[in-house]
């Protein structure tokens, strides 16, 4: 359609493009999309991160994002790919709520980590699952101190982006996880 149009660089349509002007593309003129994202990650109680184990060996994070639509996810979205609208860099799991013993969900080195994202919607509010790999889900669990209640997570200004590429200035340090599986199995 002529709202989704975009140059080779990504920049969209303006909206003041007249529709002949695709007879000669020359005519067009072309805005770039420059306001970040107001999205953030919710922090409520009752949407905790959720952590879970999968059978597969791979591990889950869930968390919930205001404003997807902000980010270029509509309504009725479902498990869309979310992997270009997140900067893994900007994501940190603190063990015991200490930065110090904390992991980084991506860096310059480490890329495998994050197995996938996506991204399901219902009006504005976005469900997020990041699905670690199991090299990703070992490294983590592998901290020491691993999976206590104090275990928090922080998500820098940046990590939530945009479809032009703009970073939402959003902020959140010390969000509580609730893990999925909170009692030892007894072997009986």
């Amino acid at each position: 359609t002529i709202d989704s149009a975009s140059d080779v660089y990504g920049n969209l349509v303006a909206d003041d493009t007249a529709l002949d002007s695709f007879d000669n593309l020359g005519d067009a003129t072309f805005g770039r999309d420059t306001v970040d994202p107001t999205s953030s990650v919710n922090q409520q109680t009752g949407s905790l991160p959720l952590y879970t184990i999968n059978e597969d060996g791979s591990s889950t994070l869930r968390l919930t994002i205001n404003d997807a639509d902000e980010m270029g996810f509509s309504d009725g979205d479902v498990k869309e790919d979310a992997t270009k609208a997140l900067d893994f860099t900007k994501l940190f799991w603190s063990i015991n709520g200490v930065d110090s013993n904390s992991f980084q969900f991506e860096t310059s080195t480490k890329k495998d980590y994050v197995a996938s994202a996506e991204m399901s919607v219902t009006d504005t509010t976005g469900t997020l699952d990041i699905t670690l790999s199991t090299k990703g889900r070992e490294a983590l669990e592998g901290l020491t101190g691993f999976g206590g209640s104090n275990d928090t997570l922080d998500v820098e200004a940046g990590f939530l982006l945009d479809a032009a590429g703009n970073a939402s200035a959003s902020t959140r340090t010390d969000v509580t996880i609730e893990m999925a599986e909170t009692e030892s199995p007894v072997i009986t």
